[in-house]
């Protein structure tokens, strides 16, 4: 049975919808955490760009959509560089992020409307992608905090063999593959990028709600903690008894 593109793009789509839905519950309901907001902003870009790869096919103008799909791919990762950064209290590079998205958007432009090249569209995404994959990474290892250690771990991994996946088709596109393809067509480099981007999606949406549930946690235990020093040195006797039969829970 031959492996359809489209029908893969339609799966991932759908797929980046359910975990837009349960990020939008977490964002909810941890307001008061920074950076979940981007995440959300992750999904959702992603969920416009598959839909557009599925449905591009069907117009007779379908260059016009090249620039805003894969424009919101890359947005969309460089949301969940912003989003971890937020949640670790830092401020993201505005630089990175305005010359790597000007130079895409830029480039997405000359090989679309000026000069039509798949080719050198496909390697300019393959990079930028990788680029801020590992640059989110190694932010992730610069700033993350003993209390989400093991999930930051875990998801710095991810997007470590996220971006050394796009290093290697950016090194195969230049050194091995320089021929124009049809982007539906099931070869190594289409179904390299959607596995990819199917299984790095789930995983990181796994990552993402494992690190606010231990940053949830972690802060209970401080505010109970807390309580707890300010309920012992209290210069007042307090005491703490349970109703239905006057039994003592706790003294000071």
């Amino acid at each position: 049975m031959e492996l359809s593109i489209r029908t893969l793009a339609f799966i991932i789509g759908i797929t980046h919808f359910i975990q837009f839905i349960v990020i939008y519950y977490q964002y909810k309901v941890n307001k008061n955490y920074k950076g979940i907001g981007s995440w959300l902003l992750w999904s959702a870009a992603e969920v416009l760009a598959f839909l557009i790869i599925v449905i591009r096919s069907n117009f007779n103008t379908y260059h016009y959509l090249i620039v805003p799909q894969n424009s919101l791919i890359v947005a969309g990762t460089l949301f969940v560089y912003v989003g971890i950064m937020a949640f670790f209290g830092k401020k993201a590079n505005r630089k990175f992020i305005i010359i790597t998205f000007g130079i895409l958007v830029s480039a997405l432009t000359y090989f679309t409307f000026i000069d039509f090249a798949l080719m050198p569209r496909t390697f300019i995404i393959n990079a930028t992608l990788s680029v801020v994959s590992l640059f989110t990474a190694y932010n992730l290892y610069k700033h993350k905090v003993s209390t989400v250690k093991s999930s930051a771990n875990f998801l710095m991994v991810i997007l470590l063999i996220h971006g050394l996946v796009f290093s290697f088709l950016t090194i195969y596109i230049t050194f091995v593959n320089h021929n124009d393809y049809d982007i539906y067509a099931a070869n190594l480099i289409n179904v390299l990028q959607y596995t990819d981007g199917f299984i790095a999606g789930l995983l990181w949406t796994f990552g993402f709600i494992i690190m606010i549930n231990q940053r949830l946690n972690e802060d209970s235990k401080e505010e109970k903690n807390e309580l707890e020093i300010i309920f012992n040195s209290n210069p007042d006797s307090v005491l703490i008894t349970r109703l239905s039969d006057g039994y003592f829970e706790k003294i000071n």
